[in-house]
């Protein structure tokens, strides 16, 4: 007797980054500790849930507990009014010793790691320089484990749905290199905006990226972007 073939199911992510906040504006880094959106922030989130319900279905939104990302998963729901959980998960990176300082002066205020840093970036794809530790933060074991405590979540509970996954720069570029398949000690040839849309579609357990840092609801044109610390 033949096998019947195993049905494959689709299921879609939407991937978020929450709105801009002020310390965006000022390239302050952020990770875990708690800043709002502003007001430009605000409008861009509502700009995005927009298009969204004008294009896709949501079956359910998950958002990072951190204030900038949650009020931007609100936003979104008040046009889908359907269920938006909390998930740790989708924190953004522990900077541990970063946080709280100016991106531009990291060569002055951390030294040690910017050096660091800046040989990785540029020495990693021809020699394979490790990614430096960042002093105090998040280990990238921690992060990987992680990214597969929600996808497993996504691809149990939710199979063959549409889900929104509100979350932070630093993770979504995390989340897309592991879907890329590359390792999270590679340098990371992503870069997502504040109110970005990025989709993967999984065929069965496999996932497809078919958009990344798309910005088009919010008709603004892309500035050039520097290596940041993930």
């Amino acid at each position: 007797m033949e096998k019947k073939n195993q049905e494959i199911i689709f299921t879609r992510l939407f991937l978020v980054r929450h709105g801009l906040t002020e310390w965006n504006t000022k390239r302050k880094v952020q990770g875990i500790i708690d800043t709002h959106l502003n007001q430009e922030g605000i409008q861009q989130a509502i700009a995005l849930s927009q298009r969204l319900v004008n294009l896709y279905p949501i079956d359910q939104i998950y958002a990072s507990p951190s204030s900038r990302a949650l009020k931007t998963a609100e936003l979104i729901n008040e046009k889908y009014k359907v269920n938006l959980q909390i998930d740790s998960d989708l924190l953004e990176i522990d900077f541990g010793d970063l946080a709280n300082h100016f991106i531009d002066s990291l060569d002055i205020e951390q030294p040690e790691y910017h050096q660091k840093f800046t040989h990785f970036i540029f020495t990693n794809r021809e020699k394979g320089t490790p990614r430096p530790e960042i002093p105090g933060g998040e280990r990238i074991t921690h992060i990987e484990a992680r990214i597969k405590s929600f996808i497993e979540k996504i691809l149990t509970k939710h199979r063959g749905q549409h889900i929104a996954a509100v979350s932070h720069g630093g993770l979504i570029k995390c989340l897309i290199s592991y879907f890329s398949g590359t390792s999270l000690e590679n340098f990371m040839p992503y870069w997502v905006d504040n109110s970005s849309l990025s989709i993967i579609d999984f065929y069965g357990d496999l996932p497809i990226i078919r958009v990344i840092n798309d910005t088009s609801h919010i008709n603004q044109p892309l500035h050039f972007s520097i290596p940041h610390v993930i």
